[in-house]
């Protein structure tokens, strides 16, 4: 692109040749490029802006845990003399696997009280068909939207302290991407499934009624469609977390919407034929209440996790052919002014035009 230099004024930053000959009206963000004055205030705030905070996929922390720990290492901090002791790296492992206790307790008791609250009460609309025990389409949309939305809010609430996964099926996925160290995600699990049980012994308790919640295959399903259909709803939602959560772009601070609305969707098509588990940690909990492991159990695990693995081989494919070259400016946000009359400050990695607008790395003006 062509660029105007205005005679006599050194300081001034250099002003594309388009927006000098026809100048653009303002939209949603401005789009005519700032004035040297306005630059001047900016470029300091620039200079000391950290490439890596305004903007990060939702798991980014914990891929990047061994350096947030050095850095925290070079400036080290007063902490309470009960956490002196301690390294950072035990530390932040011990807060992760917390909130994933927690995170895990707190959606799957919401969730599981649904289930509850939706075999207690006495239901009028027509079975799905005639045989014994099915869910009617008003109990299937219940428990449906119960789980979804728990699942959201509560992954939007833990997933700045441990990534909000609360299963050990999507925690195995972003394992196999590389979104979470190995090491993290073998600590992650057992707080998965501690919270699990320790949430469906509480239903069990305080919740009036037998304890329905068991993951249970529906008349003339065999365990090897179950396995199936277990598979490809993990699948789902396992897909829909990389793309939304891993990936980093405008719409990040909106994946947890997006994962509810997947489990959602997944619990609209499994729940009449296997229960909708999608989580092995979901029925490794009921499970361990009753004391009640059904000769096909295994589904409940075996297909999650082989829905989580080709998750992740459909994610790395999709990064391997450079995706996001198919359909680029997706993630345009107006702005492009701003990257062509400013160059990134030396030592900073320059991130390509689409990304949002929070995720601006310092710049600094052209000499």
């Amino acid at each position: 692109m062509n660029i105007v230099h205005h005679p006599n004024q050194q300081n001034q930053m250099p002003v594309p040749l388009s927006y000098a000959a026809h100048p653009k009206p303002d939209f949603v963000f401005p789009r005519r490029p700032p004035t040297p004055i306005q630059y001047q205030n900016m470029s300091p705030m620039l200079a000391k802006a950290d490439p890596q905070s305004p903007s990060r996929s939702l798991y980014s922390a914990a891929s990047n845990h061994s350096q947030h720990t050095q850095s925290h290492s070079n400036h080290p901090q007063e902490r309470h003399p009960l956490l002196s002791w301690i390294s950072d790296d035990i530390r932040n492992h011990m807060i992760a696997m917390l909130g994933e206790f927690m995170g895990t307790f707190s959606f799957l008791f919401f969730s599981l009280a649904a289930v509850q609250t939706a075999n207690a009460k006495p239901d009028t609309l027509p079975k799905l068909d005639f045989l014994s025990g099915s869910p009617s389409l008003l109990q299937i949309m219940y428990i449906s939207f119960a789980f979804g939305g728990s699942l959201a809010v509560n992954v939007w609430v833990f997933f700045r302290v441990s990534g909000g996964q609360f299963n050990p099926a999507v925690t195995f996925g972003l394992c196999l991407i590389g979104a979470v160290p190995w090491q993290r995600g073998v600590l992650l699990v057992p707080a998965q499934l501690l919270g699990a049980v320790a949430t469906s012994s509480l239903v069990s308790n305080i919740f009036p009624g037998d304890f329905k919640t068991q993951s249970n295959l529906a008349p003339g399903v065999t365990p090897n469609q179950g396995m199936v259909i277990e598979m490809m709803l993990t699948l789902l939602l396992v897909f829909t977390i990389m793309m939304l959560a891993v990936e980093n772009h405008r719409g990040s601070f909106m994946a947890p919407l997006g994962i509810g609305i997947a489990l959602f969707i997944g619990h609209m098509i499994g729940i009449n034929f296997t229960g909708a588990a999608i989580n092995p940690a979901r029925s490794f909990g009921p499970d361990v209440v009753l004391e009640d492991f059904k000769g096909s159990h295994w589904i409940y695990y075996i297909g999650p996790l082989l829905g989580a693995f080709v998750a992740a081989g459909l994610y790395k494919l999709l990064k391997f052919l450079e995706y996001t070259t198919a359909n680029p400016g997706q993630d345009d946000d107006g702005l492009d002014v701003y990257r062509v009359v400013t160059r990134p400050v030396p030592g900073m990695k320059r991130r390509h035009s689409g990304e949002s607008m929070n995720s601006l790395t310092p710049l600094a003006a052209y000499h």
